[in-house]
């Protein structure tokens, strides 16, 4: 049996802007997508693994620096004799100034230097195809008209790719193209959220980013995948080696009179938010005065743990009978809709009162997310 240890999209050295300076010491997220690459190569290790397959974007390479290089260098020295193959992605090509062209690479690391497909012997039974970006842009597809060798080995393409499509920047991979191929397991990188899928004639797996890199991805799955080949038997398993979380977290606030129990409320939620690098509050409800998130940001960070971002997506507290009174065009809206209001069944009257609350905030020049459009959304 063979066993392969398959992840990408790490993005080492990513910028994340706000996220990696305010309210914590240094670059705390960056750091801990070096610990995610130190716990992936820990568990190599630990499973006894025959291979690491690398499916691109391991750094960013407008922001990689010699100290992270170094690190990369050493975590995959950790490996001894475990070959690591290497599929550089868009955001990291093996172009002028590459990561993959500088010095100090140990000897186990096996990187496809062109766009078309080289085959890396891993043991006399198996064979490795890969091919690299030599550019952010490829609109080439690798597999177009390729046909493994006949030769009763297992053939593998390792890839950064965009999977199902005929036309894009990212390495277009149809499935025709890949099904007539001949391989026999596809190991691939670029989609940041894990698909994997063992139906024949071909496995394809993606293992998603090991970890999240903003607040976009928090709910999909993010893992490194230890692959079992016995025989023609593919089984897979996703291992958690996330050490970035992020998280969203609502923040009813309705019936909260003044800012700092605002602030006592926020940070309550945010030390609930178990360990986490950044969680962003989400405030909901009605709001008798107005609030400044600068400055509960602020407030927040000066109690340390994880970085705070705030969206505001509060309405106005209102005396809707006041509101009713007058000859405004707003009155007679806010009149019309309390009409109705009364006469709706259970169901309707919900969508009413938030569409007279929405109204409202319309004629303010507020812009703002339906709830019940975002309860539908999450059903």
């Amino acid at each position: 049996m063979l066993r392969i240890l398959h992840f990408a999209d790490l993005h080492l050295e990513r910028p994340f802007g706000s996220i990696a300076t305010t309210g914590r010491p240094g670059n705390l997220p960056r750091e801990l997508l070096r610990r995610c690459l130190e716990r992936t190569v820990d568990l190599a290790l630990e499973r006894k693994v025959d291979a690491i397959t690398l499916g691109g974007d391991l750094f960013e390479h407008e922001h990689f620096t010699a100290g992270a290089l170094k690190f990369v260098q050493e975590q995959f020295r950790r490996l001894g004799s475990i070959p690591v193959f290497i599929s550089p992605g868009n955001h990291d090509p093996n172009m002028a100034g590459s990561p993959y062209r500088q010095e100090g690479w140990p000897e186990n690391i096996r990187v496809a230097r062109s766009p078309g497909l080289e085959p890396f012997p891993l043991d006399d039974s198996t064979c490795i195809w890969a091919g690299a970006f030599a550019a952010p842009v490829r609109r080439d597809c690798p597999v177009a008209g390729f046909q493994v060798p006949q030769d009763g080995r297992r053939h593998i393409l390792l890839l950064h790719a965009d999977l199902g499509e005929d036309e894009s920047d990212y390495c277009p991979l149809p499935l025709p193209a890949l099904q007539g191929a001949g391989f026999g397991l596809a190991l691939l990188g670029h989609l940041h959220g894990a698909q994997r899928s063992l139906r024949h004639p071909l496995p394809v797996l993606y293992p998603g980013s090991p970890c999240p890199l903003d607040f976009s991805e928090e709910e999909d799955e993010h893992t490194a995948l230890l692959v079992e080949l016995d025989g023609e038997h593919v089984r897979w398993e996703a291992l958690d080696v996330a050490t970035l979380r992020l998280r969203t977290v609502p923040l009813p606030i309705t019936g909260i009179s003044s800012f700092q129990e605002l602030v006592a409320l926020a940070r309550g939620t945010v030390d609930a938010a178990g360990p986490v690098a950044a969680v962003r509050l989400v405030l909901e409800g009605e709001l008798s005065f107005d609030v400044d998130l600068g400055r509960l940001i602020e407030r927040l960070a000066a109690t340390g743990g994880p970085f705070v971002d705030v969206r505001d997506k509060t309405l106005p507290a209102l005396d809707l009978a006041a509101e009713a009174q007058g000859r405004t065009a707003r009155s007679r809206f806010v009149r019309r809709m309390l009409e109705r209001i009364r006469t709706a069944g259970p169901q309707e009257r919900p969508v009413l009162e938030e569409a007279l609350r929405l109204g409202i905030a319309a004629l303010e020049g507020r812009e703002l997310e339906p709830a019940f459009w975002r309860a539908e959304d999450e059903a």
